[in-house]
């Protein structure tokens, strides 16, 4: 029987989710536009999902059901999604995750009004296990700042997200190769061929669950995915005529400045196995003079990435890194408009020796009141 075509395809991926489904569903059903699809993938769940759906679709004609045999994981979920969905545009949503009900109307609006951009996102709220506000985000709006950040992480929320369908049927989907970083590289995809935005109306609330936390080993294949994408996205948009750029100096870098945004990841995935011997050095921040001349040249280079690196710099200090954290500071004053208050950057440098150095004074103080056992 054929389906008729929406504006809108809202697609979810669900792999024992029972705890919000229901909200999360009810979110989507609730939105004051009217005219989409709700494609749900059941990823072989053994809770209570799929009873839960199967009730959700005989109530609402809009949802259509898919159910894996057997837990094929998101990437393989979403590729399988994408090959049912109809809609002239694709909504992402999260399982745990709720979207408020003006969400669908304005991104359609805007995709509606503005057909050079290929992905739209918005602004998000945090919630917590009871739905309760734990604090907001408001997001990079223009494709220049956007672009110029994920050339290093992801700043693209996926569950705000709304696609155009033949620009991800035109770049095949989600890269399956991507374990939990597919979203990534899919923005970064996009960004070669179109142009991204987001709203800054807080349009989604995404939850955090401590309970339903990413696993290390997750965290590390995440992590490692990211990296590359990073990599490569830095890779793609240097000029022809630049030197390559150096991919060990590059992976220090990455990872410290996780350190800076993500201590707990870092330690985890990176420090806690390599310790001081993979730190961010000195010579690093020489070597990726391609990738400095990349930020200085890009029309939201310095804006976004200025201030970032200089809390990169402070950081370097506070964790005794003094030679790399003067090095990356000379290079971003130079070349990236820094901001810098040169008193906190010689307090960042001097405090961590400050124990040492009063230790030093105690304990000449000390032998010089220590009496001789013997005198004349």
């Amino acid at each position: 029987m054929n389906r008729p075509k929406p504006k809108v395809s809202i697609l979810m991926c669900v792999y024992n989710g029972e705890a919000y489904l229901q909200e999360a569903v009810d979110s989507i059903l609730q939105q004051t536009f009217p005219d989409f699809e709700f494609v749900i993938v059941d990823d072989g769940s053994t809770d209570s999902s799929w009873q839960i759906l199967t009730k959700y679709s005989k109530q609402d004609s809009r949802i259509v059901l898919i159910s894996n045999a057997e837990n094929l994981g998101l990437e393989k979920s979403l590729n399988k999604g994408l090959a049912t969905v109809k809609g002239k545009y694709i909504a992402r949503q999260d399982a745990d995750d709720v979207s408020l009900p003006n969400r669908l109307q304005l991104q359609v609006d805007f995709l509606d009004a503005h057909p050079e951009v290929g992905a739209l996102g918005s602004s998000i709220e945090f919630i917590d296990r009871e739905s309760l506000v734990l604090r907001q985000l408001e997001v990079a709006t223009d494709h220049d700042s956007i672009e110029a950040l994920l050339l290093v992480n992801n700043c693209l929320w996926h569950s705000s997200m709304m696609m155009r369908r033949h620009l991800l049927q035109e770049l095949a989907g989600y890269n399956e190769n991507m374990l939990h970083a597919e979203d990534y590289d899919l923005w970064w995809r996009i960004s070669r061929h179109s142009r991204l935005a987001n709203l800054p109306d807080i349009l989604l609330q995404y939850r955090q669950d401590n309970v339903s936390a990413i696993s290390k080993l997750k965290r590390q294949q995440q992590l490692e995915c990211a990296q590359k994408i990073s990599l490569r996205a830095v890779q793609e948009s240097l000029p022809k005529t630049a030197l390559n750029i150096d991919k060990l100096a590059y992976e220090r870098f990455w990872w410290a400045y996780l350190g800076l945004i993500d201590p707990q990841s870092y330690q985890k995935c990176w420090y806690s196995d390599r310790g001081k011997s993979e730190l961010l050095r000195w010579q690093d921040i020489r070597q990726l003079q391609p990738f400095w001349d990349l930020l200085a040249n890009h029309p939201a280079g310095a804006k976004i990435w200025g201030s970032r690196l200089y809390e990169l710099v402070l950081y370097c200090l506070r964790i005794r890194q003094t030679s790399t954290g003067l090095y990356l500071l000379w290079v971003g004053w130079r070349q990236l408009q820094m901001p810098i208050s040169w008193s906190i950057v010689f307090r960042s440098s001097t405090k961590p020796y400050l124990p040492n150095f009063f230790h030093r004074l105690w304990r000449i103080k000390q032998q010089k009141q220590q009496k001789p056992l013997f005198s004349n």
